[in-house]
């Protein structure tokens, strides 16, 4: 059970690194 939330805030780290260089990449683009 704890390993899943482990998993679950794992996920949600790597979707906000994601998200960031996301936008990061829009902003040089333009």
């Amino acid at each position: 059970m704890i390993f899943n939330l482990f998993l679950v805030m794992l996920y949600f780290l790597l979707w906000k690194i994601v998200a960031f260089e996301y936008r990061d990449f829009q902003k040089e683009s333009r």
